[in-house]
């Protein structure tokens, strides 16, 4: 509220958060969305736009970036048991949530943000201990991002977007080949668009 913080019930489960103003926030987590219009939150089921769970897998939506109230983004993944994936990217459209993409290619999406050009930037990590893979959405085609080194030498954790302008950050560390945990370089990528 602006001087404290109060926990609300309505919101547990929830993972991922994305604010269009004090009036307008979005949540995900698990299989449910939520909206908070400024006096309390109304949940939605995605049970029906996410494949259901088997013994191996959990599927959730993990992380939202709503851009408007017509214009709401969610990825997640499949949870499966060492795999972390496949990939889900659902979209809102001020009336009803649906899956847009699926893959078992990628694994967890860390992010979703914004590229500046009506697309999205997402990181994601397939696998254990993990391959890390940089994908853009973009006029409905979801492809790998090209980066200055492969993905067993690199990983990325957090990517933020540059408002009005096309420009994004994205900070990380390489790593030599099998020896992620040791003697990593901090990184700090930038994409001009």
């Amino acid at each position: 509220n602006g001087r404290t913080w109060r926990r609300s019930a309505a919101a547990s489960g929830l993972t991922g958060g994305s604010a269009l103003g004090r009036d307008s926030i979005w949540a995900v987590g698990g299989k449910t969305a939520a909206h908070w219009n400024g006096h309390a939150w109304s949940r939605t089921s995605l049970a029906r736009v996410l494949p259901r769970d088997t013994e191996f897998c959990r599927p959730s939506a993990d992380q939202v970036l709503a851009r408007s109230a017509n214009d709401v983004w969610a990825v997640g993944a499949g949870h499966c048991q060492d795999e972390r994936g496949p990939f889900y990217l659902l979209h809102f459209n001020g009336s009803r949530w649906r899956l847009v993409d699926q893959s078992a290619r990628y694994g967890e999406p860390l992010q979703v943000v914004p590229d500046g050009s009506g697309g999205l930037w997402i990181p994601a990590v397939a696998g254990f201990p993990g391959t890390f893979a940089m994908l853009h959405y973009s006029r409905g085609h979801l492809r790998p991002a090209v980066l200055p080194l492969p993905a067993t030498r690199l990983a990325v954790g957090a990517v933020t977007h540059v408002a009005g302008t096309g420009v994004t950050f994205g900070g990380g560390a390489s790593f030599r080949p099998g020896q992620r945990g040791t003697r990593q370089s901090a990184v700090i990528l930038r994409y001009a668009g």
